[in-house]
């Protein structure tokens, strides 16, 4: 399975629902177009020259359309050597306006667009924006190719910002004879500069098993290989997964004729007097080295492990496991790796629920999509923009909220968006925006494209949970947390099942989640204060005092009071179930 470039956007500025109105916020910037107004040309109007001096033409009379700012001209310089031709409003702030505040840097690139709106005239619709994001129509600009002796990558755009000439540095390093870009970046622009050193291979994995063809025990094997592959793939963008033919146990894929494999997935199946042994292993094939391996053993035939709760949770230990192992083994040479360990780094931040560190997981999950354009990235940042949203004050989260529903919408457009993609965005929607509807429609889109995907059921357990179907929820929170229970970040299946607890009265399950949440993840703030309402509802006042000790630490003005009064405070399910009234007791 092979994901590479994004489609452009439509509509991925506006909520669900929302008209086309403009943004008086934003003057100027274009993701305000009426309904059912698609504003890509069919055929390009503008031809941008980046070597020699920079310059922009219409193609449908040659009019010299080039902007007179240097900024103006950097902009969209920047924007024609990124992928997709799309940066986030933030990257191209650090590097034209990298000594100003955020605030004020906001400000010189809204105006920047404007300028540069205007001077394109009649073609300025090219440039697309929105709260997050700056693009070109793709469709509308033409990339003139260098031919030999044009002169030097972007000459004639002259800004004195370091970071802007940092940046310029590394794209005009030599790419190939003679120093030219070659043309085939311009085609598809698949390359995301300033990373113009990374290459853009795929990462190969051969998935098979040594259990003869035709077998119970070989189809199997084959199934849970395949499985084990494709989930890798929804973490890793470009990664293609071939099938090697059963009984080739060891062979790489070269000699097979086909593309030489970075990864072998096996699984071997045996059984013997009524119990079936299924061994699962992933080798680094350049090394040898053994990235994850795990037998397990049933009671049953070899067709029964295909749907086993410990088979599909080790399947799913086994793609994570890997995924995190990938930068290390493969380096970082090639985009898919680099924005690999950016996406891994950045997990291990968001997933501790350290508040300093949501921010920079933010930031992390930003440069990994700019690295590749996996979707996954976009989605998780959207993911992130909730968490941020839901604990942090009040007067932030208009802002959250409008990030949340671009990337979020973004995502989901994507060629790339997987059943991962899916059900993050479900979660987001959910718990982010209330909406029960387009929450179980993505949850259900998740499922179907791997029914087997921890994500995706607990996002189906949150969109159930929404429209009131509490059973249903307990049912794929239960199941989802089954199959993550060895997951480096089995706390968020444990804290969000400690929620679903909760909500259908089963308090002892809810409080055995909610420690094992806490224990995973020590500064989870949700984990404790259901332990604090549920310890204090069943007596326990000295455990529930504890709790509230770790609270105040981790939360700083952390009231009971506001727990208990503040209807905005983040207690929606113990306000609910009426557990809040058993904090009277600390009072």
């Amino acid at each position: 399975m092979v994901g590479r470039g994004l489609t452009g956007p439509k509509g991925w500025g506006r909520k669900s629902g929302q008209s086309g109105e403009s943004d008086p916020s934003f003057e100027g910037d274009i993701g305000d177009m009426p309904e059912g107004q698609d504003h890509q040309a069919a055929t390009p109007s503008v031809a941008i020259s980046l070597y020699g001096p920079f310059a922009v033409r219409a193609l449908a009379n040659d009019e010299d359309l080039t902007p007179r700012p240097h900024k103006s001209r950097a902009v969209l310089a920047l924007l024609a050597l990124s992928p997709d031709f799309r940066r986030t409003r933030r990257w191209i702030e650090e590097r034209l306006w990298s000594d100003r505040a955020p605030q004020q840097a906001a400000g010189s690139l809204r105006q920047a667009l404007v300028d540069l709106r205007k001077s394109l005239g009649p073609c300025g619709d090219i440039i697309e924006a929105d709260r997050e994001w700056v693009s070109l129509t793709k469709t509308a600009v033409q990339i003139e190719a260098a031919s030999e002796g044009a002169g030097e990558l972007l000459e004639g755009i002259s800004v004195r910002d370091p970071a802007f000439q940092r940046w310029l540095d590394s794209v005009r390093r030599p790419q190939a004879v003679g120093g030219m870009l070659p043309a085939a970046h311009f085609a598809g622009l698949a390359a995301a500069f300033p990373a113009a050193e990374l290459e853009a291979e795929p990462i190969v994995i051969s998935c098979g098993t040594a259990n003869l063809p035709g077998t119970s025990g070989g189809i199997v094997a084959e199934i849970i290989a395949s499985r084990i592959g494709e989930e890798i793939s929804d973490h890793v963008t470009a990664c293609t997964v071939t099938q090697r033919p059963s009984g080739a146990a060891g062979q790489n894929g070269a000699a097979q004729g086909g593309p030489v494999a970075d990864l072998d997935v096996t699984c071997n199946v045996i059984e013997d007097n009524g119990i079936c042994l299924a061994f699962i292993k992933v080798v680094h094939v350049a090394s040898g080295r053994v990235l994850f391996a795990k037998d397990c053993r049933f009671v049953g035939t070899a067709t029964s492990l295909v749907g086993s709760e410990a088979l599909i949770g080790a399947a799913f230990e086994a793609s994570e496991k890997t995924v995190a192992k990938v930068p290390h083994v493969l380096g970082l040479s090639r985009m898919a790796t680099k924005s690999a360990a950016l996406g891994q780094l950045a997990l291990h931040k968001m997933f501790s629920f350290d508040e300093a560190q949501l921010s920079q997981a933010d930031r992390l999950m930003e440069q990994a999509y700019e690295v590749e354009g996996n979707a996954v990235h976009l989605a998780w940042r959207g993911l992130l923009q909730m968490v941020k949203a839901i604990e942090l004050s009040q007067a932030q989260r208009p802002e959250l909220h409008d990030m949340a529903q671009s990337l979020t919408n973004y995502a989901m457009e994507s060629k790339n968006g997987n059943s991962t993609v899916k059900a993050l965005v479900s979660q987001t929607r959910a718990m982010l925006f209330g909406d029960a509807v387009a929450a179980g429609q993505a949850a259900a889109q998740a499922l179907e494209a791997n029914p087997r995907n921890p994500f995706a059921l607990q996002a189906m357990a949150v969109a159930k949970m929404l429209a009131g179907e509490g059973e249903q929820a307990y049912q794929m929170s239960a199941l989802g947390r089954s199959y993550a229970s060895r997951s480096t970040f089995r706390h968020w299946w444990d804290a969000h099942h400690a929620t679903v607890c909760v909500a259908t009265g089963r308090v002892d399950e809810a409080i055995r989640a909610a420690e094992a949440a806490a224990f995973g993840a020590p500064s989870l703030r949700p984990a404790y204060r259901y332990l604090l309402s549920l310890y204090a509802h069943r007596g326990e006042l000295d455990r529930a005092a504890l709790m509230q000790t770790h609270l105040e630490k981790l939360e700083p003005g952390f009231t009971l009071d506001r727990m208990i009064e503040d209807p905005d405070y983040p207690v929606r399910t113990l306000r609910k179930t009426g557990l809040l009234k058993a904090l009277k007791k600390l009072q």
